[in-house]
């Protein structure tokens, strides 16, 4: 439900009297909490009304052309020009919504000044005016016949069943009730007095009048009727045209909002996971690495332990080690009848290369078969018409 700030522009207001008197709103329009103080102490709601002190609007009566619904600000005040006591431009004007039967329209006119220095104070405090209304259009209305009537602050307020306000000073009781009888229609039925000290003096004053007694006037929980006249419009506008999409785009917000801390609980899911994956895989890749090369290591260690006792055997019977040139050259010899002519010859690591004259396929062939019986390996490789390379290591 949308709540209310009524606020009480006091004379002055910010530059001489930095606090107003408020009252707060419910949705059903009571008034939930009271105050005066400064702007800081104000509690916060959804909309924001500016109550203009009784006596600072003056109203007027106005009969519009034929066809014309509603005038500019600037054609209403030199419509009324000749009933103001300073230039147009100074002041405010606000029309109500509905002409009467006449076709007569009531007509608000204030000082703008004061006006203006408070709605741009608000809106430097982070508040809007949404409507910015004389404290005589919270008098209630008044039925055909009837008038309302109220008194505040020394000043009679009357209000006429067409919105008509008339103001009267609360001074000598013959001037005010000359006064009162000039405003008051002659048709009058019943005054709606609000309070009993207004009903006793009116019916002082007026004793063959039938008077009815309602509530004090209280701006506070003072009712708006429809249609009242309203300064806040055009320079002075709230112009919250969003309001009626801000629950929409609360909504929203907050359904992205939660989208999106899923997404990053998610994401942030799956970062943890994915790291503790990559850790483990890490961890086991490292172990098999180093089984693997503690195992190799093991059986390339025990590989050549075990040459070596071969080789020291074979040399304790006098035969040359197995992994030696001249082994090699021995086993070659064996099997090569007829040697061919050696070119080059070159020894690493247990392998003997013998670059040499080309050989016969057939005598390769034997030599290969030969070589194989004693445990050796020949392969050859061409490196040339008439050249070749002869390859010999032992077989393990």
């Amino acid at each position: 439900m949308t709540t209310t700030l009524r606020v009480y522009l006091r004379p002055g207001w910010p530059d001489l009297d930095a606090t107003m008197a408020w009252a707060a709103l419910d949705g059903r329009g009571a008034v939930s909490s009271r105050g005066d103080c400064a702007p800081g102490g104000w509690p916060k709601t959804d909309r924001l009304e500016l109550v203009l002190p009784a006596g600072r609007t003056v109203f007027n009566e106005l009969v519009l052309p034929a066809g014309v619904r509603q005038l500019k600000e600037s054609a209403l005040g030199y419509a009324l020009e000749e009933g103001l006591c300073n230039d147009p431009t100074h002041n405010l004007f606000a029309c109500d919504d509905d002409a009467g039967p006449d076709g007569k329209r009531v007509v608000a006119v204030t000082e703008a000044t004061p006006v203006r220095l408070a709605v741009m104070t608000l809106k430097k405090l982070g508040r809007l005016a949404d409507r910015i209304l004389p404290e005589e259009a919270l008098l209630p209305s008044a039925k055909p016949g009837h008038v309302v009537a109220a008194l505040h602050a020394g000043l009679w307020m009357v209000r006429l069943p067409d919105g008509m306000v008339h103001q009267v000073p609360d001074a000598d009781p013959a001037v005010t009730r000359a006064l009162l009888q000039r405003v008051v229609p002659d048709a009058l039925l019943e005054v709606a007095a609000c309070g009993q000290e207004v009903a006793a003096r009116w019916q002082t004053m007026f004793p063959s009048m039938a008077v009815s007694v309602r509530p004090d006037h209280d701006w506070q929980a003072g009712r708006v009727p429809e249609g009242a006249v309203d300064f806040a419009r055009g320079e002075l506008a709230a112009n919250r045209r969003w309001r009626s999409w801000r629950p929409a785009l609360l909504q929203t917000a907050q359904i992205l909002g939660v989208l999106l801390a899923s997404f990053l609980l998610i994401q942030s899911g799956k970062a943890v996971w994915w790291g503790w994956q990559t850790a483990r895989l890490s961890t086991q890749v490292h172990e098999v690495a180093s089984r693997l090369a503690g195992k190799e290591a093991g059986q390339s260690a025990a590989v050549l332990n075990s040459l070596r006792v071969v080789d020291r055997l074979r040399l304790a019977h006098g035969e040359p080690a197995r992994e030696s040139l001249t082994g090699l050259m021995g086993e070659f010899a064996a099997v090569a009848t007829e040697m061919p002519q050696v070119h080059a010859l070159s020894y690493e690591n247990g392998r003997l290369s013998l670059r040499t004259s080309r050989v016969a396929p057939a005598v390769m062939s034997v030599w290969r078969e030969q070589l194989e019986a004693r445990r050796v390996r020949l392969s050859s490789r061409s490196l040339g018409s008439d050249e070749v390379e002869l390859t010999l290591t032992l077989e393990s």
